[in-house]
């Protein structure tokens, strides 16, 4: 009882006297009801008796057997078992069973007396015959059933538990209603108490409900409330002005903190936090024998999609592409904003470099899926360089540059991949950076060139295009392949202004051979991911050819698959201006990217080149030979011209032939080269169709 609460005891105390009180009334009720029903068996039986004995007299003096067994009969006694009638010397003179059930004696002993017997399950019953007691012209002798009876007092016995526990049941719900009259007032003032020493709340008011006991102790208790809480304000006022002012300076050293340490866009850590994240790794992986591996993390065309988007959906790339990047590091990994689109990751606790690929796979994956800003759909790759400690160096610096360099030579081979320091890649550093210098001075010092590879027609073995592609002899390294020099003039932004200059050398030649009667020649030219993003390309391009009074229609410019899909509805757009123009638009190297059908369609597209992995071995690989069918069988239900390039062999060639590719382009028939090798070749028929000679 001292654990339960105050309303617990209440409606425990209602309940019990109610109980008790509903027992006692139903036990009393059902003792009566029995009581009663006996006494009303009895005197049923009892009556029935006279008469069946009245009935009965004459009968037995006439010793008529049949008129007592009809007497018997009509008993209206349902329960009744047996009724026999005895002789005054005892003999049985008849008897009557129902249903065989009786058990009267066949005699019974003299002297006989009247009497009666309530047993458990049957009442016994004798009764004199004759009007004289004394002097009895027989007996009869009945015993009836009690089961009726005790049927009937069960059931009533049933019914008054069942109303009882309804009545129970009844007295618990009012007693809990009528325990909030009394409980409700104390609990609430305990609860408030309660909340008064918790919360340290002294506005808190118990409810005033009445002028009883109860009420005056509540209003007792807000009087002392309003005498605590003036108190505790006074307290509160001077302590006011402390707490303000050094609040202020805590927050004020905080966002100095945070300012000093973390980058404002992304709220990851910048480079000094990152360094000193890096210099507590080092002395933790040194004392602990263990390894670190620093990351340098760059996103791939991130400049192309801050230039032609604008800053404001390249600063949502950069926070986005921070939140993707935190959900593939583990618990305990730095990851760090250094600058622009870099990142630097550092990873602890490494038993070997497959911990470290694991992360970087992870990275890698989580990129293959799009942005979604602010309406565009904007993908990006990660490139990513990795130096390990301690066998990529011993302190941060080299550690730095190393992985920087790893990054650089990912780049190098493609993007969208890793790559784990090696020491060679020193001097592989060192020379992009003197490529990227010298590129500058290339472009403004005219050591660069275009070199034109003839495009045939299939069926007549005529030249109907050339490709322009760019070269560059440097002066003292001498030719330098554009497999090195575009990705550095991409990851510079000169990839515009030497684009430009194609397109205005390829406009120029164009005029040139146009003017010595070379009038059906197709020049294709290659546009950049970093070109094609830029608002106004359509209108620079239709400018530059309009320079040269060079019709649109005899420009033809190639896009790669994964540049088109990147951004499907700008790229959509953006073809359709080019279109409008007069443009022919291709789509390069065909089949390596990820276009489908249905976006092919959206395109307003002339042709497809074939890309040169799939010619290689097209005539011996099972693989290359269905790719190749499909896309001149996907090309023709499209109506566009297909142009496969990289063709070397003669058994390439006839293959193509014979499945109706409409172009072919490749070192079978020549190399790219330069105008003054060209040009005398096209001057051979001045309407363009020259037959193919193989070109050294």
């Amino acid at each position: 009882m001292r654990v339960l609460s105050l309303r617990a005891k209440l409606v425990g105390i209602i309940v019990l006297v109610s109980t008790l009180a509903i027992g006692l009334g139903l036990v009393a009720l059902g003792f009566y009801q029995h009581r009663a029903a006996r006494e009303a068996l009895i005197d049923n039986v009892s009556g029935q008796a006279r008469l069946m004995a009245l009935y009965s007299e004459a009968a037995l003096t006439f010793v008529d057997r049949n008129a007592v067994l009809d007497v018997l009969n009509k008993g209206q006694l349902p329960s009744l078992l047996q009724a026999s009638v005895y002789t005054n010397d005892g003999e049985l003179f008849a008897t009557v069973q129902r249903e065989g059930r009786g058990n009267l004696p066949v005699r019974v002993s003299l002297p006989v007396k009247a009497d009666l017997t309530l047993n458990t399950d049957q009442l016994d019953l004798l009764q004199a015959i004759g009007s004289d007691p004394n002097a009895p012209l027989g007996y009869l002798a009945m015993q009836v059933s009690l089961r009726e009876l005790n049927d009937a007092t069960r059931d009533g016995l049933l019914l008054l538990l069942l109303i009882g526990i309804g009545l129970i049941a009844v007295s618990f719900l009012l007693a809990l209603r009528l325990q909030r009259y009394v409980s409700g007032p104390i609990l609430d003032l305990a609860r408030l108490t309660t909340q008064v020493s918790v919360r340290n709340d002294f506005s808190l008011r118990a409810p005033v409900r009445g002028e009883d006991e109860i009420s005056r102790l509540a209003r007792g208790f807000n009087h002392m409330l309003d005498v605590i809480g003036e108190r505790e304000q006074a307290r509160d006022r001077a302590e006011g002005a402390l707490r303000d002012s050094k609040e202020h300076l805590e927050q004020a050293v905080q966002e100095l903190h945070h300012l000093a340490n973390y980058d404002g866009l992304t709220e990851l850590p910048n480079r000094s936090l990152c360094m000193d994240r890096i210099a507590n790794a080092l002395m933790r992986a040194s004392r602990e024998h263990d390894r670190v591996a620093v990351i340098f993390l760059d996103l791939d065309h991130f400049k192309e999609i801050n230039d032609s988007l604008g800053h404001a959906i390249g600063d949502d790339l950069l926070k986005l592409a921070a939140n993707r990047l935190q959900e593939c590091l583990r618990r305990g990994d730095t990851l760090a904003r250094i600058g622009g689109d870099e990142f630097v990751l550092v990873l602890e606790e490494l038993h070997d470099d497959l911990n470290v690929i694991t992360v970087l796979n992870k990275i890698i994956a989580s990129f293959s899926e799009a942005f979604t800003i602010s309406g565009y759909v904007v993908s990006t790759t990660v490139s990513m360089g990795v130096a390990v400690y301690p066998s990529d160096g011993r302190d941060i610096q080299t550690l730095m540059r190393n992985a920087d360099t790893a990054m650089y030579k990912a780049k190098e081979l493609g993007r969208n991949t890793f790559q784990f320091y090696q020491p060679d890649m020193n001097a592989l550093s060192l020379r992009r950076l003197s490529l990227a210098t010298e590129l500058r001075e290339a472009l403004q010092y005219n050591q660069l060139e275009l070199y034109y590879q003839p495009q045939l027609e299939t069926r007549t073995q005529r030249i109907v295009g050339v490709e322009a592609l760019l070269r560059w002899k440097h002066p003292v390294m001498g030719s330098i392949s554009p497999a090195e020099f575009i990705p550095i003039a991409e990851s510079t932004g000169l990839i515009v202004p030497i684009g430009q200059w194609v397109l205005e050398r390829a406009a120029r030649q164009l005029a040139d051979w146009h003017k010595q009667g070379i009038r059906q020649l197709r020049v294709a030219v290659n546009i950049s991911a970093v070109q094609f993003r830029q608002v106004d390309l359509a209108e620079q391009i239709a400018r530059t050819v309009a320079a040269y009074q060079v019709p649109p229609e005899a420009f033809e410019l190639e896009l790669t698959e994964s540049l088109l899909m990147r951004d499907v509805e700008s790229a959509t757009n953006q073809l359709k201006k080019l279109k409008a123009l007069g443009f022919k638009l291709v789509i390069d190297d065909f089949g390596t990217g990820y276009s489908s059908l249905s976006y092919l369609r959206r395109f307003p597209l002339d042709g497809l080149k074939i890309d040169r992995s799939f010619i290689d071995e097209v005539n011996v690989n099972l693989d290359d030979t269905a790719i190749t069918l499909a896309i001149l069988s996907m090309a023709r239900s499209l109506r566009l011209l297909v142009i496969a390039e990289g063709v070397e062999t003669r058994e390439q060639f006839d293959f193509l032939l014979a499945h109706d590719c409409d172009e072919v382009q490749g070192f079978l028939f020549s190399p790219p080269v330069p105008e003054s090798v060209l040009t005398p070749l096209l001057k051979q028929d001045v309407v363009n169709f020259v037959r193919v000679q193989r070109i050294s």
